[in-house]
């Protein structure tokens, strides 16, 4: 560690580098602790930046351990290192607090990123874990619970989140979990998107998580946004998503939400999840736009193609959940409002019921709800827009849903009365996840 140490209180480190050289062993870089086995707690790391090739994190490189109650304030993660030095390094499992939490339980502990701070790396990339994976049946193995990363910038070729690159389960008994978590990502100094705050650009990448194989619950990715010329975006080739990139088959997410983001994506684009293969319910999105800034030129010279309000394309169950996005959603192929595709095939089975969605829609082939269904059950969907035979739908009037309409819809029973709430000019809200 080079730079000046508090004296004062020796558990803090202000400002300094941690550096691993390319000759030298270059795992397990952190800005407390390389590798943890042990019990990290009540511990402050401030103004630190990182340099790592491999399992690089603002706190911990490579956790096993226990790390409770601790806080990092975060300069950065391999920032001055440019693209091609990260794709030729294979510089992989990259967070701002921990570079892979393998097993380990981490509650109670933040990042905070600095305005010039950034996370950056080539795969597993996050901006508070790179990757959470589950190779232990011990309790609470792969968890990570009550955390926090504000002021979030995260770039990286595949497998980006801006709280957590991969959240991997050993098995169906046996999963990874990330519990009461939120990531708040600030405003950046431009109105488009080429400088995006959550970037990938290759695949999977979402404002959350960039993949999902095991539980996350009651989380939220918080896109702030304080003036219009200064928004954030989560910004990627193929499965890009406001909340996630992919929820794999092993993967639950319940009583999440995605706020206000910006989500570019040209295959499989969602403004909650992209691609959907596990259970997503209680969920929602209320976004600021997908695709919004396309231009026409744009949509016909790269044909985005399954892009959704709330999930781009969706092959497992989703239910409970909805999507309002305030600007239009552009694409070309399967443009919905709620999804863009819903469908089964022999390995998976598309169930969607009692949703609603409002959002505006473009595209050549679209619809306000959903615009491909095959082989897949719908049950009590709801939208507000109606839709055009032209390229473009219309909104009929914000917020035009009311508790009988959505009812009458739905399959109600006593169990859906538990989780929706009703106000007179307002969207019907969930319960146990309010907006």
């Amino acid at each position: 560690v080079t730079g000046p140490v508090n004296t004062e209180d020796p558990t803090s480190v202000d400002p300094a580098y941690v550096v691993a050289r390319a000759a030298d062993y270059y795992s397990y870089v952190g800005g407390l602790v390389g590798y943890n086995e042990g019990l990290i707690e009540n511990c402050t790391v401030e103004g630190v930046v990182v340099y790592g090739y491999v399992e690089a994190g603002g706190a911990v490189g490579e956790n096993v351990g226990e790390i409770y109650n601790t806080d990092v304030i975060l300069n950065g993660v391999n920032t001055q290192i440019d693209e091609q030095t990260i794709t030729s390094m294979g510089m992989n499992y990259i967070g701002g607090f921990v570079g892979l939490n393998d097993s380990g339980y981490i509650h109670d502990c933040t990042v905070a990123f600095t305005d010039s701070a950034i996370v950056k790396g080539n795969n597993y990339i996050g901006g508070f874990c790179g990757e959470n994976t589950r190779n232990s049946t011990t309790e609470n193995s792969a968890k990570l619970l009550n955390c926090e990363a504000s002021g979030a910038e995260v770039y990286g070729r595949q497998y980006v989140g801006g709280f957590c690159g991969y959240n991997q389960s050993m098995s169906a008994s046996y999963k990874a979990e990330i519990v009461n978590c939120d990531i708040s990502v600030f405003d950046i100094d431009t109105a488009y998107y080429s400088e995006a705050t959550i970037l990938a650009n290759l695949a999977y990448v979402g404002g959350f998580v960039g993949c999902n194989n095991g539980d996350i619950s009651q989380s939220s990715a918080d896109f702030i946004i304080i003036t219009n010329t200064h928004v954030s975006y989560v910004v990627g080739y193929q499965r890009v998503g406001g909340f996630a990139g992919r929820n794999d088959s092993l993967g639950n997410i319940a009583t999440s939400a995605c706020t206000d983001a910006y989500v570019v994506g040209y295959m499989f684009a969602g403004g909650f999840c992209a691609e959907n293969y596990g259970t997503i319910t209680e969920s929602f999105a209320n976004n600021k736009g997908l695709n919004s800034l396309f231009t026409d030129n744009d949509i016909l010279s790269t044909y985005p193609t399954y892009i959704g309000g709330l999930i781009g394309a969706n092959r497992g169950t989703v239910t409970s959940c909805y999507a309002i996005t305030e600007n239009i959603i552009k694409g070309y192929n399967y443009v919905g409002g709620l999804m863009g595709a819903h469908y089964s095939n022999a390995q998976s089975t598309g169930y969607v019921a009692n949703c609603f969605s409002d959002c505006l829609v473009y595209g050549a082939t679209k619809d306000i709800s959903i615009a491909y269904v095959s082989n897949a059950t719908v049950i009590g969907l709801y939208h507000v827009s109606n839709q055009t035979t032209s390229n473009y739908s219309t909104r009929v009037s914000y917020n035009a849903i009311t508790s009988s309409s959505f009812a009458s819809i739905c399959n109600w029973n006593t169990q859906l009365s538990t989780l929706w709430s009703f106000t007179d000019g307002d969207y019907p809200n969930l319960v146990n996840n309010p907006r």
